[in-house]
This record gives C-alpha cells, structure tokens and sequence, in this order.
C-alpha cells in the first residue's frame, strides 16, 4: 500500500531529525519489505524486525532498545476497539498490531517496542509499553491514553512524545537495560 510506504519514510524521517537534533534526516529508514525479510530469513537479522532500522550508527542505540511498527490508514478501527469489545468477539486490529510489536521486539531482542499509527486526516500517535513510558519521564510530561492489554500501554501524540524526550533520554534507558540484564 503506497500511502503505508509513504508513512514509514515519513517517519524515518521525522525519527532521524528528532535523533540528530535535525542535522539529518538519514539516521534511520525501513528495513527491507518492511520487516519481512527478516521474518522470512533463515539465519537471524536482528537489525530488520519491525518497520525501522537504524542506517548511520549514531542511530544504532535506539533500534538496540525499540522494535518500531508503524500503521498507516484504517480509518474505520481506533485503540478504543481493545476497550469495549466483547468478552467473545474476534481479535481486534489494534490487538493484531500490538501482538505483531511485541513479536517483532522479541525476535529483534530489543526490550522495548513502540507502535506508530496515523488514521486517515489524523495526527500521528505513538504507543508502547508502560514501563518504557514512564522510564522516559512521559507520564510527567504527555498528555496519554492507557489501554489493558494483559498489561498497560500508553500512547499519544507523536510530536508531543518526541518533544519530550532526546537520543539522550532513550540512552540512559538502553544503559539502565544493560545494567538490569534486559538486553
């Protein structure tokens, strides 16, 4: 789908601005077939789970600690869909792409994943784990939504997540993970 392609180089973009207080905006890019050379792949590619990958290794750090997904359209279906479905109703799309992160963060061996979305004539929003979201100091600073999903996830508006956090932020977390056996 073009207008998903378009949406991962626009954030690879943006990514790679924000990572190198905009001196540059090729620090990161997609990985091949957008995750799905690596999940084909015979031999492990850790570099090329999920939909980003670092390609300057200034921007190495961040893949080593986030599995990044990014969703792009379905305008007809929102995170409220995991909230009020039926106790025995089918697996909702946000569940779908939640369980395919944490898929691709395992295989990756990366602690963490963030999910990036943006619904059609919507803002860009960022979800992930909330034990990631509060080592990075956004629960003081982002204004969030919490969903349960077997565990609590956060999310909010990209440039708001961003706007509060630095390349420094996500090392201080990728060296605690160290420290703490997570990586």
């Amino acid at each position: 789908m073009a207008k998903g392609s378009d949406f991962e180089r626009w954030v690879c973009k943006r990514l790679s601005r924000w990572w190198s207080n905009g001196a540059s905006e090729d620090v990161f890019w997609r990985t091949s077939n957008s995750g799905g050379r690596a999940s084909t792949a015979k031999r492990s590619m850790k570099n090329s789970y999920g939909d980003i990958m670092a390609i300057d290794p200034s921007g190495q750090p961040f893949v080593d600690l986030v599995t990044v997904e990014v969703k792009r359209g379905y305008s007809g279906t929102s995170i409220m869909d995991t909230l009020d479905k039926k106790v025995d109703a089918a697996k909702q799309t946000w569940e779908k792409w939640i369980e395919q992160a944490e898929q691709a963060s395992n295989k990756a061996a990366t602690p963490y994943w963030w999910l990036i979305t943006r619904r059609d004539r919507r803002r860009e929003m960022a979800f992930m784990e909330h034990g990631l979201f509060v080592k990075l100091g956004l629960d003081q600073c982002v204004s969030s939504v919490q969903v349960n999903h077997g565990r609590t996830i956060n999310g909010g508006q990209l440039e708001e997540i961003l706007g509060c956090i630095t390349a420094k932020s996500i090392l201080d977390v990728l060296e605690c993970s160290h420290l703490s056996g997570l990586i």
